[in-house]
């Protein structure tokens, strides 16, 4: 899709040069088209872009819907760490593969619910003003699972679908959703395991979603393989893709006590015939109590060139402290032929490869892939029995593009840095209220940002919750000479009664735009109102 493919590169560039309400904006935009096949590199950056703009509640709840939704990315590993160092926790313990309950039983477990959401946006100026409803829909949600453990079979079966009702006279539409619908049977016996359907990918090196087959065989505790292949899902709103199809093969390594194990892989994807992808790659993982450890390397033998490396550590002290690395330098979005398609005026890849040779087509599709590298350093540590402070300091550099095939070349929008730091406190007024305070200060080569942000959560009840947040925003834009202030207030209401649930959220963004000889208001208010049921049962 150019139309997306230019907003999730006008995204980058505005999250680099810390525009960061216009990259959520277009982020969320990008997000929500579920067959965009960078859907979850922009899901990833919508959660960074709310965590920059100290808007902590709204990053965590992208964090968990990106968990919720790709649990298996490439990114899972990083969302999971930043989603970790948000919720400043403590250690936190191993869990076992999980599953079982008792023999000859069904387990049946589903959810339900539905959103109404709103927003509006105002603009003014000296001699321009304009007022229009940005989103007007109702989110309808579904998700069912059914499990029974036999003596030695066990079965899973699960579906998941949603659907969106655009409210809006000259909106996208409405839309459908499949994310899942597999049934997977294991023999525990044998250690072999097989699931067909849709699905998230469930060995290394395979696309986030996919519409095929996957195998797996525990060989011995220590020892596995696994198989996997089908069609990547280009659109959760439409059937499989037959243009692209991939085979992966992977083997698991692991040590006695499970406190280390290791992935390697190798991936071979096509698109209408070409190649797309082929990628070799290795993930190792390490968990002792007080240390965690994440590592991977995905090399392209196609492109010749290294798509991903990544490190992501975490180490508890005894005086509590808790202490995060996480460094990466990727190619964004991941190597692909397909990306040979950004930035083009066409819809059909076929009428591009007509005008280029396949080497040619690859180094389009290089050219698009930018190096994006990030560092980032966190510290988190109890103040007394109820406080807790934590700082991140993160560093962002995304490289630029070069001319090609017709497209034009993006600037590197330069390196970014930010200091984040907040204040934490339970329990101060009455039992179960939480209240913080977060400053940050960004700064790069567009300008710098301060924002100031204050939250807090009261109980009333065992039932009912209030939220309340106010942010402050100061940025200046250097090459221009301009300045934005904004103010950021919201208030969200939750009243959980047994399986079932009820929210409220409303909020505002009142800002003030100053640049040479104009200033602009704008104003963006939004209402999101909605219920959650949930059901689990279990029979013999």
């Amino acid at each position: 899709d150019p139309e997306l493919d230019r907003k999730l590169a006008s995204a980058r560039t505005a999250l680099s040069r810390r525009k960061l309400d216009d990259a959520i904006a277009l982020l969320t935009q990008v997000v929500a088209s579920e067959d965009y096949v960078h859907r979850v590199d922009a899901a990833e950056l919508l959660g960074l872009a709310r965590e920059r703009k100290g808007q902590l509640a709204q990053a965590k709840a992208v964090y968990e819907d990106f968990l919720r939704r790709y649990p298996d990315a490439a990114a899972a590993p990083r969302v999971k760490q930043r989603l970790q160092a948000l919720r400043t926790a403590g250690l936190p313990g191993r869990r076992g593969s999980g599953g079982a309950g008792e023999i000859g039983g069904w387990t049946l477990a589903g959810n339900a619910s539905q959103i109404y959401r709103r927003d509006n946006s105002e603009f003014s100026s000296d001699d321009f003003s304009r007022s229009l409803v940005t989103q007007n829909v109702l989110i309808t949600d579904l998700d069912g699972l059914a499990r029974r453990r036999g003596e030695r079979f066990d079965f899973t079966a699960r579906t998941s679908f949603g659907y969106m009702k655009d409210l809006l006279t000259q909106g996208p539409g409405d839309q459908v959703r499949v994310s899942y619908a597999f049934a997977e049977l294991v023999d525990r016996e044998r250690g072999l395991g097989a699931r067909i359907g849709r699905q998230s990918r469930g060995m290394a090196g395979v696309p986030s979603t996919f519409d095929g087959v996957l195998g797996t065989w525990q060989w011995r505790p220590d020892f596995g393989f696994g198989l996997a292949a089908g069609m990547p899902t280009v659109s959760t709103r439409e059937g499989p893709d037959s243009d692209r199809r991939f085979i992966s093969a992977g083997a698991n390594f692991a040590n006695s006590s499970r406190s280390w194990d290791s992935t390697a892989y190798i991936l071979a994807q096509e698109y209408k015939g070409l190649t797309d992808r082929r990628s070799l790659g290795v993930e190792t993982r390490y968990m002792m109590p007080g240390r965690t450890l994440f590592a991977l390397v995905d090399y392209d033998l196609h492109f010749a060139d290294f798509n991903s490396v990544m490190l992501l550590g975490t180490l508890f002290t005894e005086s509590r402290w808790t202490l995060s690395l996480d460094a990466s330098r990727q190619r964004s979005p991941q190597l692909s032929l397909r990306n040979a398609m950004i930035g083009q005026p066409l819809s059909d890849f076929d009428t591009l490869a007509d005008s280029f040779t396949e080497e040619q087509l690859q180094q389009l599709a290089l050219d698009r892939s930018a190096q994006l590298t990030q560092f980032g350093l966190s510290a988190a540590h109890p103040l007394g029995e109820r406080g807790q402070w934590t700082m991140n300091i993160v560093s962002l550099d995304l490289s630029g593009t070069p001319a090609s095939g017709g497209v034009e070349a993006i600037l590197a929008p330069g390196r970014d840095d930010a200091v984040y730091t907040e204040f934490l406190v339970n329990s101060l007024f009455k039992a179960g209220d939480v209240h913080s305070v977060a400053l940050r200060y960004q700064q790069g080569d567009g300008g710098k940002l301060m924002s100031l942000g204050i939250g807090s959560r009261l109980p009333f009840g065992s039932a009912l919750r209030m939220t309340s947040r106010l942010r402050v925003d100061h940025r200046a834009d250097s090459p221009v000479g301009a300045s934005q202030l904004i103010f950021a207030p919201s208030l969200r209401l939750d009243y959980v009664r047994g399986r079932a649930s009820a929210e409220l959220e409303a909020g505002a963004e009142l800002g003030q735009n100053e640049r040479v000889g104009q200033s602009e208001d704008s104003t963006r208010y939004f209402i999101s109102l909605g219920y959650r049921l949930r059901l689990d049962h279990a029979r013999p």
